[in-house]
């Protein structure tokens, strides 16, 4: 016998199942990536109303970015935590894998490419 292994997965089967349990995402991580300097006092303010930390807390955590601001959330908490960072002027990510987030991606990957395209081009 030679070293290969053959493997049988029924359609539609338990795989399948197994398949869109690992799609679906039920906790979800908000990042603070980026606070421009003339949005930092509205996004401590929103800090600690999303928080229970205090002043000196929600200061030292807007800095040095990007941070994780809230871990293994649920998708609406996610959601409303990152409203209200982008409604103080912040730039969060929740990664929610919806469409105004996948088209963030997507867009964000053409940019690279187009980067590297251009780049490679200049070396010619």
């Amino acid at each position: 016998m030679s070293g290969v292994t053959a493997v049988v997965v029924a359609p539609g089967g338990a795989g399948a199942e197994a398949v869109e349990a690992v799609e679906e995402k039920t906790e979800f991580d908000v990042v603070i990536d980026d606070v421009p300097s003339n949005a930092r006092i509205a996004t401590i303010k929103a800090v600690r109303g999303l928080t229970s930390l205090a002043l000196k807390e929600a200061k030292e955590l807007i800095e040095g970015l990007p941070k994780k601001f809230k871990e293994g959330v649920s998708r609406d908490e996610a959601k409303d935590a990152k409203k209200q960072l982008e409604e103080a002027g912040a730039k969060p990510d929740a990664n929610l894998g919806g469409d105004e987030d996948n088209e963030k991606h997507a867009d964000d990957h053409n940019k690279d490419a187009k980067v590297a395209f251009y780049d490679a081009r200049r070396k010619i």
